[in-house]
């Protein structure tokens, strides 16, 4: 099954937190430093060998001011991947539950026209009172497999009615029917598309 691109978002590795970034950026500046240095491990192992690396560690290491710019400069990255993210403004849980759309979506195509008319038998037989959308759906269906595309391809529309005619059963239906149920299926939706 081919995948798609869902989210136009820019997913970045939990694992760079602050402290990791402080960390990384340390080591750079010390392996900076200590290229400047001359190599000690050309001489002669003695006693004095383990307190020259002690001092080199220490020629290496960054003064506080050097720490304070580094963090600081930590988290401005931070910040700016937020921003650069296009999801600073969700919460951290609503971010995690939308990093699995992080490689795309999977298409599950329709094989067959005669599969797009059972699937929109079945899905007429559930909700007769719906018959304009799926009438809609079905002539979709069956376009998409005409026209060969990898997946379902269907105009938007907008279903208003009153509360209860079942207007999110047929995008829950066809979640629950995916080869590959996908990690929202089964649940209740709520205001703001993210599920309770």
């Amino acid at each position: 099954m081919p995948r798609i691109p869902f989210i136009e978002a820019r997913f970045f590795s939990p694992e760079d937190t602050t402290y990791s970034l402080e960390k990384r950026f340390v080591q750079h500046l010390r392996d900076l430093r200590s290229r400047k240095l001359p190599d000690i491990s050309a001489g002669a192992e003695d006693e004095d060998s383990s307190e020259r690396a002690a001092g080199r560690r220490h020629s290496t290491s960054p003064s506080e001011q050097e720490r304070v710019r580094i963090k600081h400069r930590a988290d401005l990255l931070i910040e700016r991947r937020k921003a650069a993210s296009g999801m600073g403004h969700l919460t951290r849980e609503h971010r995690e539950r939308l990093a699995v759309l992080r490689d795309g979506v999977r298409l599950a195509a329709i094989a067959t026209e005669h599969r797009a008319d059972e699937l929109a038998a079945e899905l007429h037989g559930e909700m007769p009172w719906m018959a304009p959308a799926t009438e809609a759906v079905w002539h979709a269906m069956r376009r998409s497999v005409r026209e060969g595309w990898p997946g379902l391809r269907m105009p938007p529309f907008l279903l208003d009615g009153p509360p209860g005619m079942a207007a999110l059963v047929p995008a829950t239906r066809a979640l629950r029917s995916a080869p590959t149920a996908p990690p929202l299926a089964g649940q209740k939706w709520k205001s703001g598309c993210f599920p309770g």
